[in-house]
């Protein structure tokens, strides 16, 4: 090194003294004298100039059948170091000290520049792209190939680059460039990384595991679904599991293995700015997918999997999740582009494909609607409901602050239960409320509040008789020509669905509705039915504090609504919130919601 000019010897006083690491490389067995000047990294300030990825190579390789990879020789040593850049690269040996005069591995900045100089050698050359000293042409034909290798050649001798003959491969339909190999089908897997990956025995320990995962996640571009398929894996290197392997570990590794080894084996095609886009999501239990198409082939694939707070989402949040995942992740293919997003979930593209002028429930009226409680709290057997009357407060309070005209009905029977809603739905009767000189018009929206005990599908009256959900649902059935019709109609109701104390809880589905539950509701009636828990469970309530449901929901309104937040939004917060509380018995609760509102309902404060 000092014969060839790379170092020379110090004998004057330095600033700084740096150690020297001596490493084998991996494929000639030869040694590299690299420093090892971590204090002098510290005070280096680095230009932090961008690196190529692998990406930003394949995009420009669109229609490349011919290739060429070169070795810039001696790589960082080809740049100078100015005399007090090579003062600062002193270094300690047996023999003395010396210092650099040529750039040298291990500073921090090294690799910035190293890029930077690349970049600025073959600036403006067609077919040509490097990451750091390996530096790849390519062209559709052999002639535009070679006319791109003879400029490359011709810049890399005016700029002084030296090349590697050993290290180079000339004109080939296929070649492995960084850990890859290009052809002139697209992308593929190196076949030595793939055939380690078919090799790989069950790790013994979590380091092993690692390793493993590691040389996986490296194809995971060619691995659709991965985090997914390696979630039980990944379980294992948590802090507090313990690593026991087991057929369930054992399986997930074979499918993941077969994954990455499968025949024929995986190819993405290069990237084409030329052709249409198209990005497929999809999301399971776990884990989100995303694929890119041009031509109906991929062109990258992406996984992620979820933390233990995203798998509490309801399926259409993981499902538009994941369209924001594959929109991130595929950002420098999409970005300015015109790109179709396919996903299998219906409910999410019902809602994506409404126009915004029809989004939003009008709400102009002063009052804005009708807001009746319905607080069951003494019941004819002598039992009480203890904590209610704080849930009807605190409700009342919400509710009149968002501008409703707020109705309170204490200690209904069944019948009197089915009268009072049988009139706010046909504008009949209203006998049965407390004060019936305060029944003002309807307005824009009706929210009822139904507070008492119940049992699966049905609420309670105070002489215990059941009145079934469907029935107050069905009274607001769309197709009655009242002055509630196409307006959005809320029940939130804060009643047991059975005597099951939840243990574990994971969040359901907010979505249209079906036919498959009790809770079914007319369809295009504009209902939302919000239960504080799902069905054949118990709910819980505070006899001070009131219900779990309740004061989550007046939190949530007060601090969403005057953000503009939809109360579809509000209720996957509350859901979120109430899922992952626990009493001291590690009893937990799960509410649920289902509507068939063709909007969104937007409530504003209309106080302060």
């Amino acid at each position: 090194m000092e014969r060839n000019q790379i170092i020379c010897k110090v004998t004057d006083p330095t600033d700084w003294v740096n150690a020297l690491v001596v490493v084998e490389k991996p494929k000639t067995g030869r040694l590299r004298v690299c420093l090892d000047p971590r204090p002098l990294n510290k005070a280096i300030q680095r230009p932090h100039y961008p690196l190529p990825t692998l990406e930003d190579v394949t995009t420009k390789l669109a229609g490349a059948k011919y290739f060429s990879v070169l070795d810039a020789r001696s790589g960082y040593w080809a740049i100078k170091l100015s005399h007090e850049s090579s003062l600062l690269t002193t270094f300690n040996t047996v023999f003395g000290r010396y210092r650099f005069l040529r750039l040298p591995f291990g500073i921090i900045s090294a690799q910035d520049e190293f890029q930077r100089r690349v970049d600025e050698t073959y600036e403006g050359l067609r077919g040509v792209a490097a990451i750091v000293d390996d530096v790849l042409v390519f062209g559709e034909t052999k002639q535009e190939h070679d006319d791109n290798l003879r400029a490359m050649l011709q810049r890399s001798r005016e700029r002084g680059v030296k090349l590697n003959p050993d290290k180079c491969t000339i004109c080939v339909k296929e070649v492995s460039y960084f850990g890859h190999t290009l052809s002139h089908e697209g992308l593929k897997p190196d076949p030595q990384k793939v055939k380690a990956v078919q090799d790989m025995a069950p790790p013994q320990n979590r380091a092993e595991l690692e390793t493993v995962l590691g040389m996986v996640n490296y194809l995971a571009r060619f691995a659709p679904h991965l985090s997914e398929i390696n979630a039980p894996l990944r379980q294992l290197l948590k802090q507090d599991s313990e690593f026991v392997w087991d057929k369930n570990h054992d399986r997930a590794f074979q499918r993941m293995k077969e994954l990455i080894t499968r025949e024929p084996g995986p190819v993405l095609s290069f990237f084409d700015p030329k052709k249409a886009l198209r990005l497929q999501v999809d999301a399971s239990k776990s884990g989100l997918g995303a694929v890119m198409l041009q031509d109906g082939k991929p062109v990258a694939y992406a996984s992620k999997s979820l933390n233990s707070t995203e798998q509490n989402y309801a399926q259409i949040e993981k499902e538009l999740y994941a369209v924001l995942f594959g929109c991130k992740r595929f950002h420098e293919y999409m970005y300015g582009r015109h790109v179709t997003i396919e996903s299998d979930h219906k409910p999410l593209e019902s809602i994506l494909k409404k126009t915004l002028a029809s989004d939003v429930y009008q709400i102009i009226s002063r009052p804005v609607g009708l807001f009746v409680i319905i607080n069951n709290k003494n019941f004819k057997d002598g039992s009480q409901r203890r904590g209610t009357d704080k849930d009807a407060q605190s409700l009342a309070e919400v509710f009149s602050w968002l501008g409703f005209r707020v109705l309170m009905c204490e200690d209904l029977n069944k019948d009197q239960m089915d009268q009072a809603l049988t009139f706010v739905a046909s504008l009949a009767d209203m006998s049965h409320f407390v004060d019936p000189q305060q029944v003002l018009e309807h307005g824009d929206a009706f929210i009822c509040s139904i507070l008492s005990h119940g049992k699966k599908g049905v609420v309670l009256g105070t002489d215990r008789n059941p009145l079934p959900i469907k029935e107050i649902t069905r009274k607001f059935r769309g197709c009655d020509q009242s002055v509630l019709t196409g307006k959005p109609k809320v029940f939130l109701i804060q009643a047991c669905q059975g005597s099951n104390i939840q243990r574990a809880v994971q969040m359901n589905d907010m979505e249209i509705d079906d036919d498959t539950s009790p809770l079914t509701i007319p369809e295009e009636a504009d209902v939302l039915v919000a239960m504080a828990t799902v069905e054949d469970h118990a709910s819980l309530r505070h006899i001070v504090d009131g219900s779990w449901f309740v004061q989550s929901l007046c939190e949530q309104l007060k601090e969403r609504c005057p953000r503009g937040e939809d109360i579809v939004s509000i209720l996957h917060y509350v859901n979120d919130d109430v899922a992952h509380r626990e009493t001291s018995l590690l009893a937990k609760q799960m509410p649920e919601v289902r509507f068939t509102l063709r909007k969104k309902l937007v409530l504003q404060p209309q106080c302060t």
